[in-house]
């Protein structure tokens, strides 16, 4: 009997340290070092941001652009410059194994395009007032005023009928706010479009999917992620999500 016991904890004892070894290999850290550059040209990027989305941990490259961080293996790492594009790396299971060269993470310049704007230019300040004399300005109608206590005659309230123009008016301008708030309306959702589309892309699957082509569009087709989590998300959940969706499209493929 009191073999048995010793048996048992021996047993349990060797499974608890299996455990703890296997989570010691799966979740151990190493120093990740490499040089972030200008992917047009060669140039070292000083001052970028990079984040362990897994660890919530980040530091920023130096004046040559070299960078050390600590990481793990199948942690993602974002990259983030102003007026450059963010890219995001994901570490594989040989990470350590394949950084026999040094890492080089190139990134691309982000394209904004601007809107139109007229300018117009005078030759002098003489030009500039002729131009604002010559200004046609739309005729105001005359505002009647009215002295207290002075008798003007018997006035009879105006009853708008079908065609009169106060009926007129009130079509007119009614019908033009009804368009304003519908241009308004669309507006938003036109904003809320584009908001939407910044925080998931093509552009975001891929790089950290490396997918291109007609299976970036297969993918995007797949990975349906709805308005709303999308709003309420952050880079890291939807990071998570792209990944969940990828393991699936693979495996279903």
């Amino acid at each position: 009997m009191f073999k048995n016991v010793i048996r048992i904890i021996l047993i349990c004892l060797w499974t608890i340290t299996s455990h703890q070894l296997l989570a010691q290999q799966s979740y151990e850290e190493f120093m990740l070092s490499g040089k972030v550059v200008d992917k047009e040209n060669p140039e070292a990027l000083p001052g970028v941001h990079i984040l362990n989305a897994n660890k919530r941990q980040g530091t920023v490259s130096d004046i040559d652009g070299n960078f050390y961080i600590k990481a793990s293996e199948n942690d993602t790492l974002i990259f983030s410059y102003v007026g450059y594009n963010q890219h995001f790396l994901i570490l594989g299971d040989s990470i350590k194994d394949e950084l026999k060269n040094p890492l080089i993470i190139h990134l691309s310049k982000s394209l904004v395009e601007l809107e139109t704007v007229k300018v117009f230019a005078y030759k002098n300040e003489r030009d500039f007032k002729n131009a604002i004399l010559e200004l046609e300005l739309p005729e105001e109608t005359p505002v009647k005023t009215q002295i207290p206590g002075y008798y003007y005659g018997p006035q009879k309230p105006v009853k708008p009928g079908v065609g009169s123009p106060i009926s007129f008016l009130a079509n007119k301008f009614g019908k033009k706010a009804k368009r304003e708030r519908q241009f308004n309306e669309a507006k938003k959702r036109d904003e809320y479009k584009r908001y939407l589309h910044s925080k998931y892309n093509k552009e975001i699957v891929s790089n950290i999917t490396g997918l291109k082509d007609e299976e970036l569009d297969d993918f995007m087709q797949h990975c349906t992620l709805s308005d709303k989590f999308i709003d309420d998300a952050n880079e890291y959940e939807i990071i998570v999500a792209i990944n969940k969706c990828y393991k699936d499209f693979t495996n279903r493929n």
